[in-house]
């Protein structure tokens, strides 16, 4: 004969740490990544994404560091090209000309840290690469955050010049 009103040993809901549990389970599934194989990073051929062991980077520590976000796990960082938004070329009225880029982007989400401009240069064209990175497998809040950066480019004599930010580019014109 069976009871009603009383659970049967063995058989409860999930209560609230199970749910709890699944919960962020959704949550960490949401917020995606992208699996690399174990020990070694990949490369996108289209300078999308890095995922790298956390020390196989130059200068990298082998877990959280001072500058990294807080909460950071000794895991996989994944490095992106920023997305810019807007490139501004100033002119300083020196001999030689000094140059300086204003760029504009934004970090995509509240785990994101800016890395330091790389600036190459190859006759009249000019790059610039401005990476972010941010742990594999942290939780982090959607939210954008404006990234302005002065970058001074160096000196320049008088020509036409390409400058390539990320995926950005620009012409400006010393004259």
């Amino acid at each position: 004969m069976r009871q009603t009103g009383t659970p049967r040993p063995g058989r409860r809901g999930l209560g609230l740490v199970g749910l709890s549990a699944l919960l962020l389970a959704a949550a960490l599934a949401a917020c995606g990544g992208t699996a690399s194989p174990a020990g070694g990073g990949s490369a996108s051929p289209t300078g999308g994404s890095y995922t790298a062991p956390a020390g196989s980077l130059p200068g990298s520590p082998a877990g959280p560091s001072e500058g990294s976000p807080t909460g950071t796990p000794a895991g996989r960082i994944v490095v992106t090209p920023l997305p810019i938004s807007s490139i501004d070329v100033t002119l300083a009225l020196s001999q030689p000309v000094q140059v300086v880029a204003h760029v504009s982007g934004y970090l995509p989400n509240t785990c994101a840290t800016a890395r330091e401009p790389q600036v190459s240069r190859s006759g009249q064209a000019v790059t610039v690469r401005i990476d972010i990175e941010q742990p594999a497998d942290a939780v982090c809040g959607q939210v954008a955050t404006p990234y302005r950066r002065d970058v001074p480019l160096g000196t320049f004599a008088a020509g036409d010049y390409t400058l390539q930010v990320n995926a950005t580019k620009t012409t400006f014109h010393v004259g």
